[in-house]
């Protein structure tokens, strides 16, 4: 199962539709709704594991926290996987998180290159990616690492970058996407002209919007 407990994301990454259709808003379910959703998920359709689809689960702390501390005290813990971002953790919020059931967290890295992740305007740096993936480690969460590459700017150097960081970070779990432009994002208006695919598979390089020919770049990913 997979609840939502906040829509939207206020962040300005170039790759993501979500600024367009939210505009920066985002909306926070009530601990206490969110609470009884998961009370009524166990009770009536007897789940054993939850996935919580929010965009950034722990981008408010404090509400972070106190549904962790509402679903201990309820005797509601479940074994649960979140994703989120990496300058919204610390080890405190992470014990609250592992206390109430959270076993796997996927963080949105995107790229081994600060250049990169500069463009993308993911507002991190690769210090606070390491902090990040060391206290989830220490606070016995498993973690998966999102990650990016082919990205108008990049060359060989800056992808072969992503894939030595993802490699050495201590992640449990790495994916791979290709750059892709979504509708709607700031990346889209960036290439008016490449042809787009009638579907989108982010692990399948459908389109090249680098500088490499096709298929010097189709090996380099598939590498």
């Amino acid at each position: 199962q997979a609840p939502i407990t906040s829509r939207g994301c206020p962040y300005q990454c170039i790759y993501c539709a979500a600024p367009c259709l939210d505009q920066h808003r985002v909306r926070f379910h009530s601990v206490g709704r969110v609470v009884e959703e998961i009370a009524a998920l166990r009770r009536d359709h007897a789940v054993d594991y939850l996935f919580f689809h929010d965009s950034v689960f722990t981008l408010n702390r404090r509400r972070t926290i106190d549904l962790c501390q509402e679903v201990i005290e309820r005797g509601l813990v479940t074994p649960f996987s979140c994703q989120t971002r990496v300058d919204h953790l610390d080890l405190e919020l992470l014990l609250q998180l592992r206390s109430a059931g959270c076993q796997h967290i996927l963080l949105g890295i995107e790229s081994g290159s600060e250049e990169s992740l500069r463009r993308m305007r993911k507002q991190v740096t690769l210090d606070t990616v390491r902090q990040a993936v060391r206290q989830v480690k220490e606070a016995g969460i498993h973690s998966t690492g999102f990650f990016m590459i082919g990205f108008p700017w990049e060359d060989r150097e800056m992808m072969l970058q992503t894939a030595d960081v993802a490699q050495h970070l201590g992640l449990d779990a790495v994916t791979l996407f290709s750059v892709t432009p979504l509708p709607g994002s700031e990346l889209w208006s960036m290439c008016p002209e490449v042809p787009m695919p009638g579907s989108v598979d982010f692990r399948d390089p459908e389109v090249n919007l680098t500088r490499m020919p096709d298929g010097e770049y189709i090996a380099l990913y598939q590498q």
